[in-house]
């Protein structure tokens, strides 16, 4: 059986944090932005989630695949986090060890 990990509590936290909050965000861009945003998320969340039912080389690849979509949710936030109504604090961590603050993060 797959070992659950902290990283699953974590994505879960930020997708339910994330879910509401991208209905504040303007009209014009919820069919655009947004849907950029949830798909990068719930892509990191599948990745991960099938990488843990998997071994060597196929499960490296899934990894790869889930820090992809990591990387997007990172970019998408960076780009247009500013414009919409949440603080302007990074949703996810650095990968040196950053933290946040107010928000799950990844």
């Amino acid at each position: 059986m797959a070992q659950e990990t902290p990283i699953f509590t974590r994505t879960f936290d930020f997708l339910t944090w994330l879910l509401p909050m991208t209905n504040n965000f303007p009209r014009a861009h919820r069919h655009s932005f947004t849907r950029r945003l949830l798909d990068a998320a719930f892509d990191l969340r599948e990745w991960l989630e099938e990488a843990n039912l998997c071994k060597g080389a196929q499960r490296l690849e899934k990894l790869r695949a889930a820090d992809v979509a990591l990387a997007k949710v990172r970019l998408i936030e960076a780009n247009h986090g500013g414009v919409y109504s949440w603080p302007r604090r990074p949703l996810l961590p650095s990968a040196k060890g950053g933290k946040t603050s107010g928000r799950p993060g990844i």
